[in-house]
This record gives C-alpha cells, sequence and structure tokens, in this order.
C-alpha cells in the first residue's frame, strides 16, 4: 500500500510540473511532429540541461580562484630534492652500502630515483626507483644486470634534521636505510634579463 501511494504521490508531482519544464525547453530541441501535440514526452523534458548564470560577483570569485590556483600551481612545479645517505640489511647496525638520487613531487605522490652500491666491493650497484605515498614506498631495485626486483617499506621524514628513514623489505631480504634530504631545488623558468 505505501508502495502505491509512494509512486502515485512522484506521478502527480511529475504531472504538476511537466508544464512548467515544456514551457522552459525552446521549439527547436522538440521534433516537428510533437510540437501540434499539447503534451511533451517526459523523456525529451528530462533531457534538457539546466544551467544556472553566474552574477558579476560570483564571476569575479572564479576568476580569482582559477588565477590563485594557476600561481600556485606555476610556483610548485615539479620540486625536486636531493638525498643521499646510507643503507643495511636487518640485523645489523652497520652499513652495508651508499644511495643516493632524487625525489620529485607529483600529482599524488612522490617519485625516487636513485643509484645505489655496496661499500665493500665496487661490482655491486644499481639503481632504485619508486613511489612514495602517505609513509609508504613500494619500487624496484634494478641490479647492475638488469635484474629487478620488488622493494616495498615504511618510512618517516624528519623536518628538524632533514632526515628519511625508512625500512624496506625485499622478497629475501629486509633492511632499513637513512637519507639526508638536500634543500628544495625548483625547477622554474627565471628571468635574468634586468
Amino acid at each position: 500500500m505505501r508502495k502505491v501511494i509512494g509512486i502515485l504521490t512522484a506521478a502527480v508531482v511529475l504531472l504538476a510540473m511537466l508544464p512548467t519544464a515544456a514551457v522552459a525547453m525552446p521549439s527547436k530541441q522538440l521534433p516537428m511532429e510533437l510540437e501540434k501535440t499539447k503534451s511533451y514526452p517526459t523523456y525529451l523534458v528530462a533531457k534538457q540541461n539546466h544551467r544556472r548564470m553566474l552574477s558579476s560577483g560570483e564571476i569575479q570569485y572564479v576568476r580569482q580562484f582559477r588565477e590563485q590556483r594557476r600561481i600556485h600551481q606555476d610556483a610548485s612545479v615539479n620540486p625536486k630534492v636531493r638525498f643521499r645517505g646510507i643503507w643495511g640489511f636487518a640485523g645489523d647496525n652497520e652499513s652495508d652500502g651508499y644511495v643516493a638520487g632524487v625525489i620529485t613531487k607529483g600529482k599524488h605522490a612522490a617519485r625516487l630515483r636513485g643509484v645505489w652500491n655496496e661499500s665493500n666491493s665496487s661490482e655491486k650497484k644499481g639503481r632504485v626507483v619508486g613511489i612514495l605515498k602517505r609513509g609508504y614506498f613500494a619500487g624496484k631495485v634494478i641490479t647492475g644486470n638488469g635484474t629487478a626486483y620488488r622493494i616495498a617499506g615504511i618510512y618517516k621524514i624528519d623536518r628538524e634534521h632533514r632526515l628519511l628513514k625508512m625500512r624496506w623489505i625485499m622478497p629475501h631480504c629486509s633492511g632499513w636505510a637513512i637519507l639526508k634530504i638536500g634543500k628544495i631545488n625548483r625547477t622554474e623558468e627565471t628571468d635574468d634579463s634586468e
């Protein structure tokens, strides 16, 4: 019974609003055969786009917002920060090698690109690439011969001492890394013609 009453109420409301909606629709949008009839089908009325006109104050606000957003985006075009540090395997406090590279801020996450080596042999070295996002790290370690291993971990940034401390894990080993973060290097175009 409640469903029937709800359906009837919805039908009455739609029928009551139909003439006002049909008047708002320009006649060019209606097919030629429907122009002579007194009632319009509801599927044509529902297709109308309703767009409210903005006042001059709202237009000014939208322009200011867009300009501020554009300036903010231009000022922070790909901020990059360099890092270098040490890494080691879990269980020992001595470092097993060095790591260095660049962290680039993206739209949703920061990208890490760098190189690593082992301190006890100059033959073992490679690259590391990954994504830093909300305290988590995911990426790949690429050895000198091209073999890639997945790496994941968690990190914490110490802003006061400019350190990034990380715990990482790979399929067969785990470890730690402490990276010293340099100053932010913004890649902006500067005008030196003055």
